[in-house]
Protein backbone atom coordinates (compact mmCIF):
# COMPACT_ATOMS: atom_id res chain seq x y z
CA UNK A 1 0.00 0.00 0.00
CA UNK A 2 2.97 2.25 0.57
CA UNK A 3 3.85 2.07 -3.12
CA UNK A 4 0.41 3.45 -3.99
CA UNK A 5 0.99 6.46 -1.72
CA UNK A 6 4.51 6.91 -3.13
CA UNK A 7 3.27 6.93 -6.76
CA UNK A 8 0.50 9.40 -5.86
CA UNK A 9 3.02 11.66 -4.09
CA UNK A 10 5.34 11.56 -7.11
CA UNK A 11 2.44 12.30 -9.47
CA UNK A 12 1.04 15.21 -7.45
CA UNK A 13 4.20 16.53 -5.81
CA UNK A 14 2.44 16.49 -2.43
CA UNK A 15 2.72 14.45 0.75
CA UNK A 16 0.23 11.59 0.60
CA UNK A 17 -1.02 9.44 3.46
CA UNK A 18 -2.55 6.18 2.30
CA UNK A 19 -6.04 5.39 3.56
CA UNK A 20 -7.62 2.18 2.51
CA UNK A 21 -10.52 2.89 0.18
CA UNK A 22 -12.21 -0.22 -1.24
CA UNK A 23 -13.68 1.68 -4.18
CA UNK A 24 -10.33 3.21 -5.18
CA UNK A 25 -8.62 -0.15 -4.64
CA UNK A 26 -11.15 -1.82 -6.96
CA UNK A 27 -10.64 0.89 -9.60
CA UNK A 28 -6.85 0.45 -9.40
CA UNK A 29 -7.23 -3.31 -9.72
CA UNK A 30 -9.54 -2.95 -12.74
CA UNK A 31 -7.15 -0.45 -14.36
CA UNK A 32 -4.20 -2.83 -13.91
CA UNK A 33 -6.29 -5.69 -15.35
CA UNK A 34 -7.17 -3.64 -18.43
CA UNK A 35 -3.57 -2.51 -18.97
CA UNK A 36 -2.53 -6.13 -19.33
CA UNK A 37 -5.62 -7.07 -21.32
CA UNK A 38 -4.99 -4.27 -23.84
CA UNK A 39 -1.45 -5.49 -24.45
CA UNK A 40 -2.64 -9.08 -24.93
CA UNK A 41 -5.54 -8.02 -27.15
CA UNK A 42 -3.20 -6.08 -29.43
CA UNK A 43 -0.93 -9.12 -29.79
CA UNK A 44 -3.93 -11.38 -30.41
CA UNK A 45 -5.76 -9.00 -32.78
CA UNK A 46 -8.86 -8.73 -30.54
CA UNK A 47 -9.80 -5.09 -31.14
CA UNK A 48 -12.56 -5.10 -33.72
CA UNK A 49 -15.09 -2.73 -35.25
CA UNK A 50 -18.75 -3.38 -34.54
CA UNK A 51 -21.06 -1.85 -37.13
CA UNK A 52 -24.04 0.21 -36.11
CA UNK A 53 -26.46 0.88 -38.96
CA UNK A 54 -27.44 4.53 -39.44
CA UNK A 55 -30.99 4.74 -40.74
CA UNK A 56 -32.62 7.58 -42.68
CA UNK A 57 -35.68 8.74 -40.71
CA UNK A 58 -37.75 9.30 -43.86
CA UNK A 59 -36.90 6.35 -46.10
CA UNK A 60 -36.21 4.00 -43.15
CA UNK A 61 -33.27 2.59 -45.13
CA UNK A 62 -29.73 2.11 -43.92
CA UNK A 63 -27.62 4.97 -45.30
CA UNK A 64 -24.30 3.96 -43.75
CA UNK A 65 -22.68 1.99 -40.99
CA UNK A 66 -20.65 3.44 -38.14
CA UNK A 67 -17.58 1.44 -37.05
CA UNK A 68 -17.38 1.31 -33.26
CA UNK A 69 -14.24 -0.05 -31.57
CA UNK A 70 -14.72 -3.01 -29.27
CA UNK A 71 -12.37 -5.23 -27.28
CA UNK A 72 -13.20 -8.93 -27.33
CA UNK A 73 -12.03 -10.78 -24.23
CA UNK A 74 -10.78 -14.38 -24.54
CA UNK A 75 -14.08 -15.62 -23.09
CA UNK A 76 -16.00 -13.76 -25.84
CA UNK A 77 -17.21 -10.91 -23.62
CA UNK A 78 -17.44 -7.60 -25.53
CA UNK A 79 -15.92 -4.52 -23.88
CA UNK A 80 -16.84 -0.97 -24.90
CA UNK A 81 -14.29 1.87 -25.13
CA UNK A 82 -15.40 3.51 -21.89
CA UNK A 83 -13.56 0.69 -20.08
CA UNK A 84 -10.28 0.73 -22.02
CA UNK A 85 -9.85 3.98 -23.98
CA UNK A 86 -8.36 6.21 -21.26
CA UNK A 87 -6.09 3.39 -20.12
CA UNK A 88 -4.97 2.86 -23.73
CA UNK A 89 -4.09 6.56 -23.96
CA UNK A 90 -2.16 6.40 -20.67
CA UNK A 91 -0.20 3.33 -21.80
CA UNK A 92 0.49 4.77 -25.27
CA UNK A 93 -1.35 1.92 -27.02
CA UNK A 94 -4.25 4.04 -28.29
CA UNK A 95 -2.64 4.54 -31.73
CA UNK A 96 -2.24 0.80 -32.23
CA UNK A 97 -5.92 0.28 -31.43
CA UNK A 98 -6.90 3.02 -33.89
CA UNK A 99 -4.79 1.42 -36.62
CA UNK A 100 -6.32 -2.00 -36.00
CA UNK A 101 -9.91 -0.72 -36.11
CA UNK A 102 -9.34 1.56 -39.13
CA UNK A 103 -7.72 -1.24 -41.14
CA UNK A 104 -10.39 -3.80 -40.28
CA UNK A 105 -13.23 -1.37 -41.09
CA UNK A 106 -11.75 -0.47 -44.46
CA UNK A 107 -11.05 -4.12 -45.26
CA UNK A 108 -14.62 -5.06 -44.35
CA UNK A 109 -16.12 -2.38 -46.63
CA UNK A 110 -13.69 -2.27 -49.56
CA UNK A 111 -15.76 -4.70 -51.66
CA UNK A 112 -19.11 -3.33 -50.53
CA UNK A 113 -21.30 -0.59 -51.95
CA UNK A 114 -22.06 0.68 -48.44
CA UNK A 115 -20.63 3.74 -46.76
CA UNK A 116 -18.73 3.31 -43.51
CA UNK A 117 -18.12 5.94 -40.88
CA UNK A 118 -14.96 5.75 -38.75
CA UNK A 119 -14.39 7.81 -35.62
CA UNK A 120 -11.18 9.81 -35.28
CA UNK A 121 -10.06 11.64 -32.17
CA UNK A 122 -7.82 14.68 -32.00
CA UNK A 123 -5.11 12.25 -30.81
CA UNK A 124 -5.41 10.40 -34.13
CA UNK A 125 -5.18 13.65 -36.08
CA UNK A 126 -2.16 14.95 -34.15
CA UNK A 127 -0.23 11.68 -34.50
CA UNK A 128 1.88 11.81 -37.68
CA UNK A 129 2.29 8.01 -37.72
CA UNK A 130 -1.49 7.54 -37.57
CA UNK A 131 -1.98 10.15 -40.28
CA UNK A 132 0.47 8.34 -42.59
CA UNK A 133 -1.25 5.03 -41.87
CA UNK A 134 -4.71 6.50 -42.44
CA UNK A 135 -3.86 8.16 -45.74
CA UNK A 136 -2.14 4.99 -47.00
CA UNK A 137 -5.34 3.07 -46.17
CA UNK A 138 -7.47 5.70 -47.94
CA UNK A 139 -5.27 5.53 -51.05
CA UNK A 140 -5.76 1.75 -51.18
CA UNK A 141 -9.53 2.01 -50.67
CA UNK A 142 -11.41 1.63 -53.98
CA UNK A 143 -13.94 4.43 -53.42
CA UNK A 144 -12.85 6.94 -50.75
CA UNK A 145 -16.14 8.81 -51.23
CA UNK A 146 -17.76 5.91 -49.29
CA UNK A 147 -15.63 6.78 -46.24
CA UNK A 148 -16.93 9.16 -43.60
CA UNK A 149 -14.57 10.30 -40.88
CA UNK A 150 -16.36 11.41 -37.74
CA UNK A 151 -14.28 13.74 -35.64
CA UNK A 152 -14.91 13.18 -31.98
CA UNK A 153 -15.56 16.57 -30.49
CA UNK A 154 -12.70 17.37 -28.20
CA UNK A 155 -11.46 20.21 -26.08
CA UNK A 156 -7.92 19.10 -26.91
CA UNK A 157 -7.74 20.96 -30.22
CA UNK A 158 -4.87 23.38 -29.87
CA UNK A 159 -4.04 23.92 -33.53
CA UNK A 160 -6.96 24.63 -35.78
CA UNK A 161 -4.53 25.17 -38.66
CA UNK A 162 -3.25 21.60 -38.29
CA UNK A 163 -6.86 20.35 -38.13
CA UNK A 164 -7.80 22.38 -41.22
CA UNK A 165 -4.87 20.92 -43.21
CA UNK A 166 -5.91 17.40 -42.17
CA UNK A 167 -9.57 17.97 -43.11
CA UNK A 168 -8.62 19.43 -46.49
CA UNK A 169 -6.48 16.41 -47.20
CA UNK A 170 -9.42 14.11 -46.40
CA UNK A 171 -11.62 16.17 -48.73
CA UNK A 172 -8.92 15.95 -51.44
CA UNK A 173 -9.41 12.16 -51.44
CA UNK A 174 -13.18 12.60 -51.64
CA UNK A 175 -13.86 11.42 -48.08
CA UNK A 176 -16.77 12.82 -46.14
CA UNK A 177 -16.37 14.52 -42.78
CA UNK A 178 -18.77 14.63 -39.84
CA UNK A 179 -18.60 15.79 -36.24
CA UNK A 180 -19.61 13.17 -33.71
CA UNK A 181 -21.55 14.15 -30.58
CA UNK A 182 -21.61 17.78 -31.66
CA UNK A 183 -22.32 20.11 -28.78
CA UNK A 184 -21.57 17.60 -26.02
CA UNK A 185 -18.03 18.68 -25.18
Amino acid sequence: KGDIALREAQRTGKVVVYHQDPIKDQLRSEKLKYKEEIKRALRENRFVPFYQPIIDNISKKIIKYEALARLILPDGKIITPEHFLNIAKETKTYGQISHMVIKKAMDDFKDSECTVSINLSIDDIKNSFTQKFLFAQIEAFPEPNRLVFELLESEGIDSYEELWIFLNRLKHYGCQIAIDDFGSG
